[in-house]
C-alpha cells in the first residue's frame, strides 16, 4: 500500500514539475527604466521565445517568436501611434508567406509572398490612397517573370 502511495506522490511531483511556467526577461531599457526590449521564454519546444521590443513611450514597436534560435511564425511591425506597419511570415529565419506593408493611414501600400525566402506569385504596391501603382508576378525560383 505504501509503495502505491509513493508512486501516486512521485507521479505527482514529475507531472507538477513539467509544468514550467512562462519566464518574461527585460533584456534592454530605455534610460528611464522603461522596457525597450523584453524576451519571453517559453517552454513550448516549437517556440523558444516571443521578442516584444518597445517605443520609449511604452506601445509595442515589433512582436515575433524564435525557433531555433530564427524568426518563425508571424511578425508585427507598428507604428508609434500603435497603428500596424508590417506584418511578416517566416519560416526556419526565411521570410515565408504573406508579406504586407501599410503606411499610417492604414492602407496597404506593398502586398505580396515569400516561399522559402523567394519572392513568389503576385507583387503589388499601391499609393497611399490604396490605388495600385505597381504589379509584378515572380515564379517559385523568386526570379520576375515578364
Amino acid at each position: 500500500m505504501k509503495l502505491k502511495y509513493l508512486k501516486l506522490l512521485l507521479v505527482t511531483i514529475v507531472a507538477i514539475g513539467c509544468k514550467t511556467p512562462t519566464i518574461s526577461k527585460i533584456v534592454a531599457a530605455y534610460p528611464d527604466g522603461s522596457t525597450k526590449t523584453e524576451l519571453i521564454l517559453s517552454p513550448d519546444e516549437k517556440i523558444k521565445y516571443e521578442r516584444i521590443s518597445y517605443f520609449d513611450d511604452g506601445k509595442i514597436a515589433l512582436k515575433g517568436k524564435f525557433k531555433d534560435n530564427k524568426r518563425e511564425g508571424r511578425w508585427v511591425s507598428y507604428f508609434m501611434d500603435g497603428k500596424i506597419n508590417s506584418i511578416n511570415n517566416y519560416k526556419n529565419g526565411e521570410y515565408d508567406g504573406e508579406y504586407l506593408v501599410y503606411n499610417k493611414d492604414g492602407n496597404i501600400i506593398l502586398k505580396g509572398a515569400y516561399n522559402n525566402g523567394l519572392k513568389f506569385g503576385v507583387w503589388t504596391s499601391f499609393d497611399k490612397n490604396g490605388v495600385e501603382t505597381d504589379f509584378k508576378k515572380f515564379d517559385e525560383k523568386g526570379n520576375q517573370i515578364k
